[in-house]
């Protein structure tokens, strides 16, 4: 008995762990027949989770998890923190609710969907995973949608969008050349894909690896991987030490990459 527990317990982890790739119009058609919430993937430190609103969702004291929502469709009210700011989302933005924050978020005329990235804290006193890592920056509480378009529009090179111990978010850009093969040891890789087209290998071994820096070996190719095609509105979750390279066919290939280094 012991044995078929553990068995059914790691092939369910592993299940979790699979680096995925979810079509824009996959997400759209799970949405419309699941009310609520929806989970789509989990790993170490993180959850994906699909969310339909149909009335106000609040917490007097803020979620457990930073939350990173992607939103798909409809438009709506967000209040955070105390005071409260107040904002307009709509689809395209981007919304960060720090743990521990209080917020509500309404729908307006219709339902509310959106894409939730869960990421915990680290335990107290517990360094950081090592790493490559983007610059620092600060979101705030919403990007609009415009502002992403401009800043993918402006760009030449990746840009950094939001930094803290437990996950980073920035723009990686493909204005003309490939990704390398490579793998991280201590971060999750989610795309949130924003404009482009691009054939990505996921899994296998990198063949020539070395390492750059601790835990981030790059290569000239991958052998035993999988390939699948990704464009506007699609996600993909790339757990730790998953070989992964990206090959853009349709250009600007453009993604919101958030780092997930929660352990």
């Amino acid at each position: 008995m012991r044995l078929s527990i553990a068995f059914l317990t790691a092939a369910h982890l592993a299940l979790c762990e699979t680096p995925t790739v979810w079509k824009s119009a996959e997400i759209g058609a799970r949405a419309a027949k699941a009310k609520g919430t929806l989970t789509l993937h989990s790993g170490k430190g993180y959850s994906i989770q699909l969310k339909t609103l149909e009335r106000e969702q609040r917490s007097a004291s803020g979620e457990s998890a930073d939350r990173i929502l992607w939103i798909r469709r409809g438009a709506g009210r967000l209040s955070l923190g105390s005071p409260a700011r107040r904002s307009e989302v709509a689809v395209g933005d981007l919304v960060r609710l720090p743990r521990g924050t209080p917020y509500a978020i309404e729908p307006v005329s219709g339902k509310l969907e959106f894409v939730a990235v869960r990421v915990k804290g680290l335990a107290a006193g517990r360094a950081a995973p090592a790493g490559i890592r983007p610059a620092r920056g600060e979101m705030g509480d919403v990007v609009k949608k415009a502002e992403i378009d401009a800043t993918i529009a402006r760009s030449q090179a990746n840009a950094p969008l939001h930094s803290q111990n437990n996950f980073t978010v920035n723009y990686v850009l493909f204005k003309g050349r490939a990704g390398p093969w490579e793998s991280h040891a201590g971060c999750t890789d989610i795309y949130l894909v924003q404009t482009g087209a691009g054939a990505i290998q996921l899994g296998g071994s990198i063949e020539d690896a070395k390492e750059e820096s601790s835990g981030e070996p790059r290569g000239t190719g991958m052998t035993g991987s999988r390939e699948s095609t990704v464009g506007a509105g699609d996600l993909v979750a790339i757990p730790r030490n998953v070989a992964h390279h990206m090959n853009p066919t349709s250009l600007p290939l453009a993604y919101v990459l958030i780092k997930v280094w929660a352990e």
